[in-house]
């Protein structure tokens, strides 16, 4: 027997539109459907729902539900399998249970507890409403509650009354989730999240997860099923005998990747996370089952001049069997048509229906310039490991050479536009006109970049994001995006700038939707799972948005923005304790503008005024009045919407950009129905 406590002392809990009656040990759905789970894995979750948001280690775990048994630890990992499957979570998602790695599990999404419910009317309410009857209420209901039960058993028959609402008991059951809008960062660092270096890639539709099933066995290891048509292009092997021409064959193998990428049937795992193997001893079908592709395509690259030979192999990533190799020999004014002859070839071994337009569309935006091109390959590698204004400053200037070789070069027109919004966000520059000077440069690069390619969805995804989005022309960005969004649906670098988009504007499901094909795309990109945890964040799925900051500073151990995420969304949760103690400690790397305004808003909620008020102050010697609307922020939090809307105006008048995040911002509920603020939002003039 597991000594799992919760289950013997009557508890329900509540979370996310499921309901878990530890009495009867019973999950039930939103609809008020029963769940069935196995016996061990419903003590599973019953210890984590009772453990919530504890970091539970495994061999505590183990215990509980094991006594005195010796049992392997695969065995926990197959029930923690089972209860995320009946909970509906996918691969990647940790909507529930996060796996802190070496460590255990914690059960993250928000979870309401109170007293069991009587047993007996949710079981008559059901067989009552099978015949058509409308269930009893149950005993002690006051005649408002008894008349909001009576109201909820017509309106949902066959809901169990354990799932309706029981005031007098003290749980409140959530119908539906409440879809709002937040904008996070305000400053260098919550903008560059989103700007990550290009990463692109073709997703197709994944296998829907099996279900659990009640009594059934141990769940045996599944079968490597990966989605029809995926690839991944490795990192082509450098062979020119020189180790500075890396760029080159790191180069060609991005645009490989690009190529595959505009061929519509084809799902292509996206650099970063194809690159991440590079150097590391990781067969074929394990690097596979990390990316979730059925193909992985390898090779290399020799360089002579102007001349190059590559070699491409494709590999079937099930079995491991070679499907496909050849050996190209050109010019480098053929380097596009190589690379169409390549993609064309992958696909028709990956067994793609071709529609005959491959080649304008893979090789959209290039050059026939030899020179040019390496110019162009050049700037993208310094752009891949870019961190600050001087490395990208350098990626401007090889994309500066490119163009003054071919000025019509439509991919180095968008990559300098790209690089200039860069150092315009890291620069430590003062001069406020020389930043914008910095914006208008951009802005005429990425309209070249339309002009002369307006079928590349890159060049529209940077005039919308990167640039229109920062000058706040909002319905122009709108069609960029959605021209972008059409012309290539599949590259992740076009949903993560949409999803960002759509997320400030208010549209939570559309954005969640579209960041979470990019995390699919780009499975091992911290980037991405940042981008993944602000865009829930900002639909106001503050849990989920905590979960995958979890899992993005996974991915990268010199992480200095997940901890940043997870503090403001404990704050928007209503738990400014633990929000202050992130934002408190010195030992974790925060930028400091985001710990002074966290510090404000958490101290102020704790009873801290004077601390409250210290934040403020240090925040305001740290921005000055380019702070504006942070500051606005705070003091409607605080209950003084003059100040607020003080601040809001004068952030209009510096055209501070920071204003696209109004519409979505939480900490701008308190003034929204004020008149000022109505009409500034209207003068914003967001899109619907």
């Amino acid at each position: 027997m597991a000594l799992v406590s919760a289950g013997k002392d009557g508890k329900v809990f509540t979370f996310a539109g499921f309901l878990l009656d530890a009495r009867q040990r019973l999950l039930f759905g939103s609809e008020g459907e029963p769940i069935p789970l196995t016996g061990r894995a419903f003590d599973t979750l019953l210890y984590l729902l009772e453990h919530a948001d504890e970091l539970v280690d495994k061999p505590t775990l183990m215990k509980a539900l094991w006594p005195n048994v010796i049992v392997e630890e695969n065995n926990l990992n197959q029930n923690i399998s089972i209860v995320r499957r009946a909970l509906g979570e996918v691969p990647g998602e940790h909507r529930f249970i996060v796996t802190v790695p070496g460590r255990g599990f914690r059960f993250v999404a928000l979870v309401q507890r109170g007293d069991a419910l009587p047993e007996q009317p949710a079981l008559a309410s059901e067989r009552m409403a099978s015949r058509g009857q409308a269930p009893t209420p149950p005993g002690g209901m006051t005649p408002l509650q008894s008349d909001e039960f009576m109201r909820a058993s017509r309106e949902r028959p066959g809901v169990s009354a354990a799932l309706l609402i029981w005031r007098g008991k003290g749980v409140l059951w959530v119908a539906g989730a409440v879809l709002a809008l937040v904008f996070a960062y305000l400053g260098v660092e919550r903008q560059s999240i989103w700007l990550g270096a290009r990463v692109t890639g073709r997703l197709a539709a994944l296998p829907p997860e099996s279900t659990a099933r009640m009594g059934a066995a141990p769940i045996p290891a599944p079968v490597f099923a990966p989605p029809p048509h995926s690839i991944a292009v490795l990192p082509f092997a450098n062979l020119s005998g020189d180790p500075n021409q890396e760029y080159f064959s790191d180069g060609i193998s991005e645009e490989l990747i690009n190529a595959l990428s505009h061929i519509d049937a084809l799902q292509v795992a996206a650099r970063t996370s194809s690159f991440s193997f590079r150097g590391k001893e990781v067969d074929v079908g394990t690097i596979a089952r990390k990316l979730g592709v059925g193909a992985i395509l390898e090779g290399s690259v020799r360089r002579s001049g102007n001349t190059v030979r590559v070699t491409a192999q494709l590999v079937n990533a099930v079995n491991g069997f070679h499907m496909w190799s050849e050996d190209y020999d050109r010019n480098l004014k053929s380097i596009l048509a190589l690379q169409t002859d390549i993609a064309t070839k992958v696909a028709e071994e990956l067994r793609v229906r071709l529609l005959g337009d491959e080649a304008e569309r893979i090789e959209v935006g290039g050059t026939h310039n030899p020179q040019a091109y390496d110019a162009y390959l050049r700037g993208m590698q310094l752009t891949a490991t870019a961190d600050h204004e001087a490395e990208y400053r350098a990626a401007l200037s090889a994309f500066d050479q490119a163009l003054e070789l071919d000025s019509r070069f439509a991919a180095a027109h968008s990559q300098r536009a790209r690089a200039l919004v860069d150092i315009a966000l890291t620069s430590n520059q003062r001069n406020q006109s020389a930043i914008e000077q910095l914006y208008l440069m951009a802005r005429q690069s990425a309209e070249k970049a339309v002009t002369f390619a307006p079928n590349s969805a890159d060049a529209h995804a940077v005039l919308g994001w990167y640039v229109l989005f920062r000058f706040r022309q909002y319905e122009r960005a709108a069609r960029e995006l959605d021209r972008a969004m059409s012309l290539s649906p599949g590259d992740a670098l076009v949903l993560t700038a949409y999803a960002g988009f759509q997320a400030m504007m208010g549209h939570g499901r559309i954005s969640v939707e579209a960041s979470q094909r990019s995390v699919q795309l780009d499975p091992l990109s911290y980037t991405m799972r940042m981008n993944y945890s602000r865009v829930l964040y900002t639909a106001r799925r503050f849990s989920e948005a905590i979960a995958v900051a979890q899992d993005a500073r996974a991915l990268n151990p010199h992480d200095t923005s997940s901890m940043g995420i997870t503090a403001e969304a404990y704050l928007a949760l209503g738990k400014p304790e633990r929000a202050a103690h992130i934002c408190e400690s010195s030992s974790i790397p925060l930028q400091e503008q985001l710990r002074y305004y966290c510090l404000a808003l958490a101290y102020h909620s704790i009873g801290k005024p004077r601390e409250a008020l210290d934040a403020l102050t240090k925040l305001r010697a740290l921005e000055g009045d380019g702070g504006s609307v942070e500051y606005g922020s705070i003091y409607a939090q605080w209950g003084q919407p003059r100040l607020a809307l003080q601040w809001l105006a004068k952030a209009e008048r510096q055209y501070n950009r920071s204003l696209a995040g109004l519409r979505a911002e939480w900490t701008w509920d308190p003034i929204r129905r004020e008149p000022e603020f109505i009409a500034l939002e209207r003068r914003l003039d967001f899109p619907p």
